[in-house]
């Protein structure tokens, strides 16, 4: 089985509450306040992190569409999916390693 190793997934790294971050390559990405999705109905808002934010990928770069500037990827679930992240409302775009682990993979922790 061959390795994967995706050298375009970087932490992004900004002081204070972070709106855009650069990418290893130069590119800026940008925070999302929503994403769009025909298969979950359209318009879904994004959770708002203190110290992270979900953005969208270069159509070029290979993987998740969505991605949280921790460096993990970003999903949609319904309101059980992230108790962590902020009160029910519908579905919400949140960081995948935050919403199972309940701390962005930057964290160093002990597991």
């Amino acid at each position: 089985m061959k390795e994967y190793k995706d050298k375009n997934i970087k932490v992004i790294r900004q002081r204070g509450a972070p709106d855009k971050g650069q990418l290893p390559d130069g590119r800026w990405v940008h925070k999302l306040s929503q994403v769009f999705d025909d298969n979950w109905g359209g318009l879904i808002p994004c959770a708002d992190y203190d110290d992270h934010f979900i953005y969208e990928a270069p159509a070029d770069i290979v993987g998740s569409r969505w991605r949280c500037s921790c460096g993990s990827f970003a999903i949609i679930v319904d309101p059980t999916g992230y108790l962590l992240d902020a009160s029910p409302q519908g579905k919400l775009a949140v960081c995948w390693h935050h919403a199972t682990y309940g701390v962005h993979s930057s964290v160093n922790w002990k597991g």
